[in-house]
């Protein structure tokens, strides 16, 4: 209950603040990178591109998907590759096979990357990368993704909540006594074999990702 009153009282308080900001210094460039994003997980950015263009900001945002909207301050880049095209898939019947499930990435994910700078709107991208002022990553499926963030000023925006393999991934490894895996929740505090369970399940999920997502 109390975490609800903060989250509640912390949105309250950014509400009100953002009536009242300075005008940004300049217009930014800022390119946003969702190469094998859902329209769920596209649907979270783009309120964040939304509101960066209300700013003044410019926004360029590679995905597999059509445009979202008609904002002339944000250009959609469709890198044309349908591996990740899940449109006649249905996720619940998918999620409950996650072996197959996992088989299916390993093989999505490989071609992806291995073609996905042959696509030439992305190379131009990746050849301009430095003119761009921010990139922002969506966190999940976009490890062929990391070149373009290099010596770069850049964010990742998870959208499924804390995730430590894609915490340890860049550079901050979290411990699994107290910091839960991305498969299963236990019950706070933890106990002995909750801490052990959870653990476990770390171990698990990050060799199965790695298999599977990072070739």
């Amino acid at each position: 209950m109390f975490r609800e009153v903060l989250i509640t009282c912390l949105l309250a308080v950014s509400m009100s603040v953002h009536g009242a900001l300075e005008a940004p210094e300049r217009s930014y460039d800022i390119l946003m990178l969702l190469p094998c994003a859902s329209k769920s997980h596209r649907n979270v950015f783009m309120p964040l591109a939304t509101a960066l263009t209300q700013r003044g900001h410019k926004v360029t945002m590679l995905s597999a998907l059509p445009p979202a909207d008609n904002n002339p301050d944000i250009t959609y880049v469709d890198h044309g590759l349908k591996h990740f095209d899940h449109s006649d898939v249905n996720m619940f019947e998918a999620t409950e096979n996650e072996s197959e499930m996992f088989k299916d990435f390993e093989i999505i994910f490989s071609a992806l990357a291995n073609e996905i700078y042959g696509v030439p709107t992305v190379w131009e991208l990746y050849k301009n990368r430095h003119k761009f002022d921010l990139i922002i990553i969506n966190h999940l499926f976009s490890e062929s993704m990391y070149p373009f963030v290099h010596n770069r000023t850049y964010i990742t925006i998870n959208t499924a909540g804390l995730e430590p393999d894609h915490s340890a991934m860049l550079g901050n490894v979290l411990n699994p006594a107290y910091v839960s895996n991305f498969l299963s929740e236990f019950p706070r505090p933890y106990s002995t074999l909750d801490r052990f369970r959870n653990f476990l399940f770390t171990l698990v999920g990050t060799y199965f990702w790695r298999a599977s997502i990072l070739f």
